[in-house]
């Protein structure tokens, strides 16, 4: 009821831009002031729901990860599908599971950590609470998860293929031409051959590098995904290094960056059919670590279940 709090409010309604967001990042700095009370939590969530930079939100949210209060769960949950922001989001609830598992309640911590998953683009914070749910006999069956978060878990991996001074990156080897899995050709110190994948692991990543070794070479992927109905979606892949994907037949994304991976990195608008779908991924990679994966989304980003429709 202060004079400074009412100035404070009337800035948070301005219409100019530049007094709008020095109130939005006051707010901030005394929501700070407060601690972890529940004021300064009240003070997050109002910023959270603002239209409030990104670098300001984001402070807001470490700090709501930090006090990991149930109270922010319906706030935070829809930045999930938020770019910008969806690994603060998932860092939120990870750290709200592991709050759970101290209390021994593994229902709610498992719900909490497939909300992680959903946004997390980092695997540290979820890997924490499996780890902790498995220490604590609640281990989680991770394949079964993958696919309920969109992500590929089955796979068909044909490799490994030559990549000396990257040129595999725009040779055209025999995946690209047709899939037979029978097929298999020699190069020198080489026999590429096709072979069944399933991933062990919650994000659906094929470990390139546990399969042929850390060299620079190519390697291929490929997997069906069969829909009950045809729609507008997007592919969201990682991969280290580069990765070129075909969607039926069609190429949608090329990007031959040396990287490591980071889970849903690139986000690709993608038209799927009704029934059978091919997707093929073309890994080249220029040493050291090499592996893969891809979730499928809604339009929004929402991660989609794909139990049952990996063929």
């Amino acid at each position: 009821n202060d004079p400074y709090s009412k100035k404070l409010g009337d800035a948070l309604k301005s219409d100019n831009e530049r007094e709008k967001n020095a109130a939005q990042y006051a707010l901030s700095v005394l929501a700070g002031k407060l601690g972890d009370s529940q004021e300064a939590l009240d003070l997050y969530h109002r910023i959270l729901k603002s239209d409030a930079g990104l670098l300001v939100k984001k402070k807001a949210l470490t700090a709501v990860a930090i006090i990991a209060s149930q109270r922010s769960e319906p706030i935070v949950e829809p930045l999930l599908r938020n770019t910008y922001l969806s690994q603060d989001a998932a860092c939120y609830f990870s750290q709200l599971a592991l709050k759970y598992l101290q209390k021994n309640d593994f229902k709610t911590a498992k719900k909490l950590l497939i909300s992680s998953a959903k946004g997390a683009r980092q695997r540290y914070m979820t890997e924490q609470v499996l780890t902790k749910m498995k220490e604590l006999g609640q281990a989680v069956d991770v394949n079964t998860l993958a696919t309920q978060i969109g992500f590929i878990n089955s796979w068909w991996v044909a490799g490994p293929f030559p990549n000396a001074n990257d040129r595999g990156e725009k040779t055209s080897y025999f995946p690209e031409k047709g899939i037979d899995f029978s097929q298999t050709q020699k190069f020198d110190g080489l026999i590429a051959r096709w072979q069944k994948v399933r991933p062990d692991n919650l994000w659906g990543i094929v470990p390139l590098a546990d399969l042929y070794g850390r060299k620079q070479e190519v390697a291929y992927a490929f997997a069906r995904l069969n829909m009950p109905r045809e729609m507008d979606a997007v592919f969201k892949i990682g991969s280290n290094d580069g990765v070129v994907c075909w969607l039926n037949g069609k190429k949608v994304h090329e990007n031959f960056a040396s990287r490591i991976l980071t889970i849903d990195e690139y986000v690709v608008p993608v038209h799927l059919e009704k029934g059978i779908n091919r997707i093929l991924l073309k890994v080249p990679n220029k040493g050291a670590n090499w592996e893969v994966c891809l979730r499928f989304a809604d339009q929004r980003g929402a991660p989609l279940n794909l139990s049952g429709k990996i063929n």
